[in-house]
């Protein structure tokens, strides 16, 4: 642990949420992390989730959590947008009027919005301190591959603008996706130092907790949480399974999808139309109850849309939750990164092909329990080694300071 005075950060993300709720909470593991290993004080400049108010659900006292009051961020459209704009505004208003006493070292942007991002470079120019960029998701990228947005769009107009200036204006860029570093200077020509900083499990969580096999016994139960949205094109898994039910050769199955989004009604409505008698949809749960979960099933599946978005990568929280619970994943992707292939952890399949993920299904469900068990510690000691959270929190920490230190470009 690195000693003397703390290095204090702000870290700016309208969505991030505490350890304690469900949904990403990457920010919140990270953050403790730091401070636990490198002496890193972060307060987490947030605002209300996708589908909760983080005050309403008690939240909004966690340690190193600030939210700014705005709305519930309302489905996409220009209310949507809107919002993401109230939140970056908002957040000029509390820089404004914090003391000085209080200000930051550093500035993380992050961006599940550029907005946001946009708001933690205009307070770090404000503070006089060096700004540091995490780039998550890639906008405008995927609006334009994945909601089929146009190039000359108003919105992917403005938004490649403020890409460009995030960019160019970093200390440091902390890049998720594993193959993002070629889209980055593709907007940008002279970059700043890029460092990786995938998603990834609390390695220490892990191996204090006992792995628990899953006997031979009753059926094969198929498992996906998280959101559902339509990225996580989880009307692919709706369809593959009824192929799984017309199987008359299929051994007894079932799908638990447990998780919250706005595709949710319409996935449920899909799977009752098309009589499947084995579906059951659950309400999502707490962060501390996913592994409890995870390994109460015997395969776990995760699905994507058919996207040249991904060919710069994936790095979904999801997936290394799933590996680090010791149980083979199907994954539905086209991308050159792909864990799961790498660790020889579970079946990769083209993304948005039923019958494919339906064959895939039914191949671990008729595989001897003990190959589904090697799989699944094959995917276990591959997240332990290449994305456990701590030795992420220490790189970041120490890029942090480095810029810190060196006083940025004010």
């Amino acid at each position: 642990m690195t000693t003397g005075r703390a290095l204090k950060v702000w870290l700016v993300n309208q969505y991030a949420i505490p350890e304690s709720a469900p949904g990403i909470t990457r920010h919140a593991t990270l953050t403790r992390l730091m401070e636990e290993r490198q002496n890193v004080d972060t307060v987490i400049i947030s605002g209300r989730a996708h589908y909760w108010n983080l005050g309403d659900a008690g939240y909004s006292t966690a340690k190193r959590f600030q939210t700014v009051d705005v709305g519930v961020a309302p489905a996409n459209g220009v209310r949507r947008v809107l919002n993401m704009v109230d939140f970056a505004v908002r957040v000029l208003v509390k820089a404004a009027r914090t003391p000085r006493r209080e200000r930051p070292d550093v500035v993380l942007g992050s961006s599940p919005h550029l907005f946001g991002a946009l708001a933690a470079l205009i307070v770090a120019r404000f503070f006089r301190v060096p700004f540091a960029l995490e780039v998550r998701d890639l906008w405008p990228l995927s609006l334009v591959e994945l909601m089929g947005m146009s190039r000359r769009h108003p919105l992917v107009l403005l938004m490649s603008g403020i890409e460009r200036i995030l960019y160019s204006s970093a200390d440091v860029i902390f890049l998720v996706l594993p193959g993002s570093e070629a889209h980055v200077r593709s907007v940008c020509s002279s970059p700043p130092p890029m460092v990786r900083v995938p998603n990834g499990v609390d390695a220490g969580s892990i191996e204090a907790r006992e792995q628990v096999a899953r006997g031979a016994t009753g059926p094969v139960t198929v498992l996906y949480a998280g959101a559902h949205g339509v990225p996580n094109a989880l009307d692919t898994l709706i369809d593959a399974w009824a192929l799984v039910e017309q199987d008359p050769e299929a051994p007894p199955m079932s799908l638990r999808l447990v998780g919250q989004g706005k595709e949710k009604a319409a996935l449920d409505r899909m799977a009752r139309s098309l009589g499947l008698t084995t579906v059951t949809f659950e309400d999502p749960i707490s962060k501390e109850d996913i592994p409890a979960l995870l390994e109460e099933a015997d395969v776990l599946v995760i699905t994507w849309r058919d996207s040249p978005l991904y060919l710069n990568g994936i790095s979904p929280n999801k997936l290394y939750d799933y590996m680090a619970a010791a149980r083979p994943v199907v994954i539905a992707v086209n991308t050159p990164i792909n864990a799961v292939l790498e660790s020889d952890g579970g079946l990769s399949v083209p993304p948005e092909d039923p019958a494919a993920l339906a064959a895939a299904l039914l191949s671990l469900a008729r595989a001897d329990p003990a190959e589904r068990e090697r799989m699944g510690r094959n995917g276990r000691d591959y997240v332990l080694v290449h994305h456990d959270l701590g030795a992420i929190a220490d790189r970041m920490a120490q890029q942090l300071r480095d810029v810190s230190t060196a006083g940025g470009k004010r």
